[in-house]
């Protein structure tokens, strides 16, 4: 019995099976993408400086996937380096042939620097690899809409609302583009699915303020506050309606 011992902690306890190159490129691979992932993750939560920490060291470790300028751009346009973004942006699109993220980030920089127009092809060339993300058409339509391109914003917001309707924003945002695209009706349908009947009159309030007719806007914050006297932002807007009349 000893011997059977002996011999099974000398079995177990043996020279390890040599690792071959291809293993070890697939586990440099898979740590790759999990710190990629991670990179991914903490940008989203906003930790951008803790992201960049960890790009930083993997750069000095001698990695160089695209994936890196894309992620690298991604931070530096939350950090508002709008220039140093672009130039990483752009180059890990060139590289990221089949991959939507760096445009869907550089139609958002666009956005954030008053290039509508090129916010909003990039965002289309977004969708072209990533045709089922609703956040991208979400962008989308609200790019579109601020560029008053309105039947075309509501189509790519319907179609964001379509892809993922538990998301508020998006479809208050398909009400404010229906109501610009001459749909008041439908627009407060819609405001009236993301929250209380106060709710929905207020944005439709704030929907003819920005459309320049105020006093339908004061109306709607009336009904806004009939619905909820205590209602903060119908409030603040009819105070705001209010003070723009008594201007001279």
């Amino acid at each position: 019995m000893r011997f059977v011992l002996v011999l099974a902690l000398l079995t177990a306890c043996g020279p390890k099976r040599p690792v071959s190159e291809d293993e070890t490129w697939r586990d440099y691979e898979s740590k790759l993408e999990v710190r990629l992932d991670v990179v991914e993750t903490l940008l989203d939560q906003g930790s951008v400086p803790r992201g960049l920490a960890i790009m930083s060291q993997m750069r000095a470790e001698g990695d160089t996937t695209p994936e890196l300028d894309y992620l690298q751009g991604r931070a530096l346009f939350l950090q508002g380096m709008h220039s140093e973004a672009e130039a990483l942006l752009i180059s890990a699109s060139e590289k990221m042939k089949r991959d939507g993220r760096p445009h869907a980030t550089l139609g958002l920089l666009y956005a954030d620097t008053k290039r509508p127009e090129d916010a909003i092809a990039a965002l289309r060339k977004s969708l072209e690899h990533d045709e089922a993300n609703a956040k991208t058409w979400n962008n989308l339509g609200f790019v579109l809409t601020s560029g008053r391109h309105y039947e075309e914003a509501v189509e790519a917001l319907r179609q964001a609302v379509r892809l993922d309707g538990t998301v508020r924003r998006y479809r208050n945002n398909l009400g404010f583009a229906l109501h610009a695209s001459g749909h008041p009706r439908d627009a407060l349908q819609t405001f009236m699915t993301t929250g209380s009947p106060a709710d929905a009159h207020a944005n439709m309030a704030l929907a003819y303020e920005l459309q320049g007719t105020p006093d339908k806007a004061r109306d709607e914050y009336q009904v806004a506050l009939k619905n909820n006297p205590d209602h903060t932002t119908a409030k603040e807007g009819l105070a705001r309606v209010e003070a723009h009349e008594e201007s001279p």
